[in-house]
């Protein structure tokens, strides 16, 4: 017998189907309807360079669903791997508002920081940062301290996977995405991924 799926898993797939559904009804009615081919034309050519972050993430997500269920099954989601200590909070809010000057200063040594560069440094600094404070909350179920467990470490590679897309968006939509966005992408995903592997590891 088939076994039903919980809230979580109709919840995920029903945001799922509502975002895919907004996604379409937009693309509809901008593009098609009110006739703004020139400027489908130029997201379409932008988003094939950055097709490759999308599918990664998407191939992350789906990998990391699975892992999640697979252990929830072993009981183990709730494992704690590492108790961070105020040192540990403290270098990485470091990390989190040293992305936006790595990302100006790349702008700035191709040739100026305009007006999308600086939206994507505040976009990419308020979502970081945001990550920042749900990574190092206090957890009353493990006795009120800042800890990560075998979940929130799922969580946080999919968040990363996810950023890399988050911060083209902005030269997506504007089209003016060229070599420098990708570049950015690809630095800010670096830093995030290798930092995070060292922070959120099993410590004996």
């Amino acid at each position: 017998m088939p076994k039903q799926m919980s809230a979580k898993d109709m919840f995920f797939d029903f945001l799922t189907m509502a975002v895919a559904i907004a996604l379409f009804s937009f693309c509809f009615f901008y593009f098609i309807v009110a006739g703004h081919w020139a400027i489908a034309e130029k997201i379409t050519r932008a988003a094939a360079f950055a097709s490759m972050f999308g599918l990664a993430f998407v191939l992350k997500l789906k990998t990391e669903k699975h892992k999640a269920i697979k252990l929830k099954k072993e009981d183990s989601l709730d494992d704690i791997l590492v108790y961070f200590s105020e040192n540990d909070k403290i270098k990485d809010f470091v990390v989190c508002i040293s992305l936006p000057f790595f990302i100006g200063a790349l702008a700035w040594y191709d040739y100026e920081i305009s007006a999308i560069d600086q939206v994507q440094m505040v976009a990419v600094f308020l979502l970081v940062y945001a990550w920042h404070r749900f990574v190092f909350r206090k957890k009353a179920d493990f006795g009120d301290v800042m800890c990560a467990t075998v979940y929130d470490r799922i969580k946080d590679q999919i968040f990363i996977y996810f950023l890399p897309v988050f911060s083209l968006v902005p030269p997506l939509f504007a089209s003016s995405m060229d070599t420098v966005d990708l570049i950015q992408a690809i630095m800010i995903f670096g830093i995030m991924y290798f930092w995070h592997k060292y922070l959120i590891r099993k410590k004996e």
